[in-house]
Parts: C-alpha cells; structure tokens; sequence
C-alpha cells in the first residue's frame, strides 16, 4: 500500500517482504510464500523501485526499525532507518 501526505511518499510492504534480511537476499522466502518464485520476483521489483528513492518503506513484520530508506548494497538492497522524531522519556 502506498501512502502519500505533503508530497512525501512512503510504500507499506506488507505481506511481500517478511523480515528484513530479504532486502539483503529478496530471493529469501518465507513458509507463507506460496508461489516462492513470484514471491522473489515481486520482492526484487519493489526494492528495486524504492532503491536511491525518497520514498519511505514501512516494513509491517520487521523488528524496530521498521522505517526506512532502501540502499542497493553488495547485489541486494538494505534499509537505512529513518529517524523516529521521538525523544525518549527523561531525554
């Protein structure tokens, strides 16, 4: 799902990449890939249109961070976090 507000874009992943290691290996599936081949197909096109972009992923099933921008790195792709605007408690 896309998500656009103030001319900012951000891209929710979803179901099609699961953990963030499937940036780094897109080819990578995960026992709720049914059709695995589609799957990495679809995961190599997603990171590949985000990559160098400014558009935000939202990694719906990643661990802390979960936001961030995609970096093409070694024949895959990596998140580089966003910063959180949040100030810690007592911070």
């Amino acid at each position: 799902m896309e998500l656009s507000s103030r001319g900012e874009t951000a891209l929710v992943t979803g179901d099609s990449i699961h953990h963030p290691v499937q940036m780094a290996h897109p080819e990578l599936c995960s026992c709720v890939d049914v059709a695995p081949e589609l799957a990495a197909r679809t995961r190599n096109q997603v990171l590949g249109s985000l990559a160098g972009t400014s558009t935000l992923l939202l990694g719906s099933h990643f661990p802390p961070p979960t936001a961030g921008h995609v970096l093409r790195e070694d024949g895959g792709y990596r998140l580089v976090p966003a910063p959180s605007g949040v100030t810690p408690i007592g911070g």
